[in-house]
C-alpha cells in the first residue's frame, strides 16, 4: 500500500469511529423519543463497522483487503437499513 492510500485508510478509519461515537449518543436520544428500532440499529451498526475495521485492519498488507471492504461496505448498509418505525407509519 502506497503512504498516500495509509494515510487515506488511517483518516477513514478515524471518520468511521466517529460515525460510531454519534451513533452510540443518537440512541439514547432515538429511545428516549420511543423509537427503539432505530434506537437498537443505532447500537448495533457501530459494533458491525468497528468488527469490519478490525477484520480490515488485519488484512491490510494482504490481497484480501479490498474485496474484504468491499464486502463491508455491502453489508453494512444493507444491514442498517432496517425499515422505518416513524409514529403512524404503516407499510402498504
Amino acid at each position: 500500500m502506497s503512504s498516500e492510500g495509509a494515510v487515506h485508510t488511517a483518516a477513514c478509519m478515524v471518520g468511521y469511529l466517529a460515525l460510531c461515537a454519534a451513533l452510540v449518543v443518537l440512541a439514547g436520544s432515538l429511545a428516549g423519543r420511543g423509537h427503539d428500532g432505530w434506537a437498537v440499529a443505532s447500537r448495533l451498526v457501530p459494533v458491525a463497522v468497528l468488527a469490519v475495521l478490525a477484520v480490515l485492519a488485519g488484512f491490510a498488507a494482504s490481497a484480501a483487503y479490498v474485496p474484504a471492504f468491499t464486502a463491508g461496505a455491502v453489508l453494512v448498509p444493507a444491514v442498517a437499513d432496517s425499515g422505518d418505525d416513524t409514529p403512524g407509519y404503516r407499510p402498504g
